[in-house]
């Protein structure tokens, strides 16, 4: 064991140099050599978690060397709030102005487009990219809930940033002899150039559009203040079920001959080229009628008159991108927190102008917007907000004012708003005073106005802007969902936005909006409105991002939708219902056709209901109604589904995707014997599969996949727009039932014990209302037959007879994931 010994001084003595260098590296204060930054070296009491890459949080006798080692490592910069080239700072660096602006003007963000409080939103609220092309919108804040969002809609006021709405400008021109003051109209064109192109502009707008909002439009003088018409729908082209395109808001300018058309980015393109359509059409339309009327000889008629005048008027449509802003104001405080803000200026070169500023100061005693007449629409001339910046909070009005004076005032003041004359004033309907209204916007012009008025100090100038003020409809009877939304040029968001926000207004984003429709019975766009392009794409979507999450749970945590036969889990499908009853209807039809009487070959004059449905709506074998004035008569009301809102009789509180059955007359029976009817319990089926038949199952369901993606066909799929493919039209949920959940071919085609009629689209609890409520769609037909079946059953209930006359019908509710049927109240919504 000698020859193992160790003398521990000699193995010191012959390492000193190496325990040295050791003990030097560990404790280096300069940071030039070993691995141990400066900062590193600090007791734990004097650290900061900046100091990695800021040296002004070191002790000033260190700061010297860390701004030396921050330099050697490439972590400083010049320019404060730029991203440094060696590695990213930390989340609070990022969150700066200059970073984020830096990070969107690089290379890899410009595909990416932005709002102009785009920056304010990401410090405060979750962004996401909803609709595609790289648009970040807010979602919701990451600090408040929907129920403190419904607190501030229904007692305060929220503000909503709605500038991702594209809009499109329709416009008739006139000849140049038609705007010289010297044209005079002949004796057979006895209305003036104005009114012809205006009446082209409805021509054209009638093509794509229903009679009610048409006439909203027509019937509205020039002179009154009544310009706006919301949630009008507009339809496809030539389409026999009135296919729909989107909702839009319109506001329009008849002595301008223009028309402003906000509609969702997810269908601008579809409907810019419906526009184009409409106006090719209108044009052959006249070129038509001017052929008819020079070949007649005698004296033109009053059409061919009209029609002659209207030969000179061209329309175009164009997309007025980056160029205005839309603020959306909503809540019981959203006039009080407006007239905060909004300040007229004292001194206007323009009449109108002044006269529209002089009635706003009058309506400030207002209390609601509900009380102002639909469609309002103020064009003034304000200050700008970072004149008096802060504004100061709004607080209810103390002293009480005139009632009659005030009823006086509503019931004029559509007729004393005074429309601006944009030929002749400056205005913001004129593109080129819009653009040099938005240069005034900018934080640089205003720092240089700010220092040429110090220093001339006898100069008043003051920076200010034209905006437009859009009154909002009550969704509800208490005056829920009122408010103004603001119209601005670009440029001016910040100045307004900050100024609203300390002003009292509570930023609110996509699903805030969401629930105020929700709330208010109203169809929220692209989601209840499957029967669109854009609608269908969104649900294709969302429906696929379930079966995603759902595929990625594991196996014990999966729900077995087979066994509580859940038809749809992942989302509505009315194609099924669409599906079951053609199928329903063709084999009537076929047992009907092997009846001796009817052995003749039917007459090709008269084709089958389902067949001209299938062959009109070009893909939609269906059609969604959603308000009673517009409906189309339909050829049969078996593909026709109405826009409901449903209402639980008791407790229960429907999700979006909840299905609707109807009640069947023993669940009725047991209703009215027991007085209240106890959730029915669907009846579980279906066993495990094997482990070779699910590989199998799995194994079957990707190749079927793999084609559809490797050989797409033009009758399996669908096309939107632009072109883009949409979702193969085979259903493969049942497919991939089998391989996820486990179950076996007896279980995956059972069918629940009742039928499906109907999807609810949105539902949740609602606040207003202090239950569950949701809004869906629901097979025209199959209410007709639970109306039949109710209509002698609810009169021995002399609380459900009140209920059930006015139009409304028991069906039964049961969400995706639950196995209990709830009875409720299913009625047709009012106009949307």
């Amino acid at each position: 064991m000698e020859g193992r010994s160790l003398d521990v001084e000699a193995f010191a003595r012959a390492r000193l140099r190496e325990l040295e260098n050791l003990r030097t590296a560990c404790h280096s204060r300069t940071g030039g050599s070993g691995h141990v930054r400066l900062f590193q070296t600090l007791p734990w009491h004097l650290r900061r978690r900046t100091m990695s890459h800021s040296s002004r949080r070191m002790p000033w006798r260190l700061r010297a060397n860390a701004a030396s080692e921050l330099r050697r490592m490439k972590l400083d910069s010049d320019k404060h709030g730029t991203r440094p080239q060696g590695k990213w700072r930390c989340r609070k660096h990022r969150r700066r102005a200059a970073w984020m602006l830096a990070a969107k003007n690089s290379p890899a963000q410009r595909k990416r487009s932005w709002l102009e409080t785009h920056i304010w939103h990401a410090k405060r609220m979750k962004m996401v990219s909803p609709f595609g092309g790289g648009l970040k919108l807010a979602w919701c804040p990451v600090d408040r809930g929907e129920r403190s969002a419904y607190r501030a809609m229904s007692h305060g006021t929220v503000i909503h940033d709605a500038s991702y709405l594209e809009v499109i400008e329709l416009r008739a021109r006139l000849p140049a002899n038609a705007r010289s003051a010297e044209h005079i109209p002949s004796e057979h064109h006895k209305s003036s150039p104005q009114q012809e192109a205006w009446h082209a502009l409805t021509r054209v707008l009638a093509m794509v559009m229903n009679a009610r909002d048409l006439a909203r439009i027509q019937a509205s003088p020039s002179a009154e203040g009544k310009r706006v018409v919301r949630g009008a729908v507009l339809y496809r082209l030539n389409s026999a079920l009135r296919q729909v395109v989107a909702p839009v808001d319109i506001l329009y300018h008849p002595m301008a001959q223009k028309m402003w058309i906000w509609v969702h980015p997810a269908a601008s393109l579809e409907l810019f080229m419906q526009l184009r359509e409409a106006i090719r059409a209108h044009r052959e339309q006249v070129e038509k009628l001017e052929l008819a009327s020079s070949s007649v000889q005698a004296g033109p008629t009053r059409k061919q008159r009209r029609v002659a005048s209207n030969s000179s008027v061209r329309v175009s449509v164009q997309k007025l991108e980056s160029n205005f802003l839309r603020f959306s104001l909503v809540g019981a405080d959203a006039h009080r927190t407006l007239h905060k803000v909004v300040r007229p200026c004292r001194a206007s070169s323009n009449g109108a102008l002044a006269e529209n500023g002089r009635l706003w100061k009058q309506l400030e005693p207002l209390r609601s917007v509900a009380t102002l007449p639909a469609g309002l629409a103020f064009q003034l001339s304000v200050v700008d907000p970072r004149e008096f910046f802060p504004p100061k909070r709004a607080q209810p009005n103390s002293t009480r004012s005139d009632p009659d004076a005030v009823n006086a005032l509503l019931a004029q003041v559509h007729e004393k708003v005074c429309v601006v004359d944009s030929h002749q004033d400056t205005s913001l309907w004129n593109l080129a005073d819009a653009q040099e209204m938005s240069k005034r916007g900018s934080y640089a012009f205003y720092h240089t106005l700010r220092a040429q008025a110090q220093d001339d100090s006898q100069s008043k100038t003051s920076n200010s802007v034209q905006v437009l003020l859009l009154a909002r409809e009550s969704m509800l009877s208490r005056g829920f969902g009122s408010g103004w939304d603001i119209i601005l040029p670009a440029q001016w968001a910040m100045p307004f936005w900050l100024a609203f926000i300390y002003a009292g207004a509570r930023a609110v984003g996509l699903r805030e909006m969401r629930q105020l429709h929700r709330e208010g019975g109203k169809p929220y766009f692209p989601d209840d409105y499957p029967d669109s392009l854009s609608g269908r794409a969104e649900l294709f979507k969302s429906i696929e991002e379930s079966r995603a999450k759902y595929a990625r749970r594991p196996r014990g945590k999966r729900i077995n939708y087979a066994r509580l036969r859940t038809v749809a889990p992942f989302g509505p499908d009315f194609d099924i219902l669409v599906q079951s009853e053609s199928e329903q209807t063709r084999t009537e039809e076929c047992k009907s056709a092997c009846a001796p009487a009817a052995s003749l070959s039917p007459s090709p004059e008269a084709p089958a209901a389902t067949d001209s449905i299938f062959s009109a709506s070009r893909g939609w074998p269906y059609y969604m109604s959603r308000d009673r004035a517009t409906d189309p008569k339909m050829p049969n009301s078996a593909q026709c589904f109405v826009w409901q809102h449903i209402t639980p009789l008791s407790r229960g509180v429907p999700r979006s995707g909840c299905i609707v059955y109807a009640a069947t007359a023993r669940d009725l029976e047991s209703f009215i014997a027991n007085g209240n009817m106890a959730p029915a319990l669907e009846e579980s089926k279906g066993r495990s599969m094997s482990r070779r038949a699910r590989a199998k199952c799995q194994n079957e369901l990707k190749k079927e996949t793999k084609q559809l993606k490797a050989k797409p066909t033009s009758e399996d799929q669908e096309k939107d727009a632009r072109g883009n493919l949409l979702t193969p039209k085979k259903d493969t949920s049942v497919r991939f039932l089998k391989g996820c959940m486990l179950i076996d071919d007896a279980s995956a085609t059972s069918a629940p014990t009742r039928q499906v009629i109907g999807f609810i689209t949105s539902g949740d609890y609602s606040f207003v209302r202090g239950h569950g409520f949701g809004c869906g769609f629901v097979l025209s037909s199959s209410l007709e037959q639970q109306a039949a079946l109710q209509a002698t059953t609810l009169q021995a209930v002399k609380r459900l007879d009140r209920r059930a006359s006015s139009g409304a019908v028991l069906v039964l509710i049961r969400n995706v994931s639950s196995r209990y049927y709830r009875l409720a109240w299913c009625q047709r919504a009012r106009a949307c």
